[in-house]
């Protein structure tokens, strides 16, 4: 018996058919039910934050808007509501605004899933080459922001616990989807 694809994916519920972008409350004052409005408005979502890891290393301006994302969560629609709770040691609270698109119609926007790389004590050895590369393209005093890895970068973040650390959100399942470049 043949099975085709289309219904596989229809049949597991751990996978979701959309990805979700949720607003929140900015620097400006604005709430997040305002920039909901405003991207409603503008038709736009504007990235507005660098990700990956390479922009920690790169200098303030262009370099590090090279790695300006919008993010997306691919959880299924019944349980975004994990995402909006508070979370400890979460850098951002999510609001539960937010828009939702198919992955289809994400991915033909160029909207790609994060590749989640752990760094653990001991599993790090994934990461090591990464940051090596980031590193010899600083060191080159190349424009980082027009090498092929700064296409890259900004959909790795690394994930793990240490004794100084926790970092554990792959559970998210986030999506990014670059900013144009100037």
């Amino acid at each position: 018996m043949e099975i085709h694809i289309s219904d596989v994916l229809g049949r597991r519920s751990d996978l979701s058919t959309f990805v979700v972008h949720f607003t929140r409350k900015t620097d400006d004052g604005k709430t997040a039910r305002q920039n909901l409005r405003s991207i409603l408005r503008a038709r736009t979502i504007e990235a507005r934050s660098p990700f990956g890891p390479a922009y920690r290393s790169l200098k303030a301006g262009p370099e590090t808007d090279s790695q300006t994302c919008v993010s997306f969560s691919e959880t299924p629609l019944e349980h975004v509501y994990c995402l909006t709770g508070k979370i400890p040691k979460r850098q951002v609270q999510l609001s539960r605004y937010g828009l939702s698109f198919t992955r289809m119609t994400a991915r033909q926007k160029g909207v790609n899933p994060v590749w989640y790389v752990d760094i653990t004590p001991g599993h790090d050895w994934l990461m090591n080459p990464i940051n090596g590369l980031i590193r010899k393209v600083i060191d080159r005093r190349k424009r980082f922001r027009t090498s092929q890895l700064a296409r890259i970068t900004p959909f790795i973040e690394q994930m793990g616990t240490g004794s100084s650390y926790r970092k554990e959100f792959w559970w998210e399942r986030e999506w990014r989807h670059l900013a144009a470049r100037a």
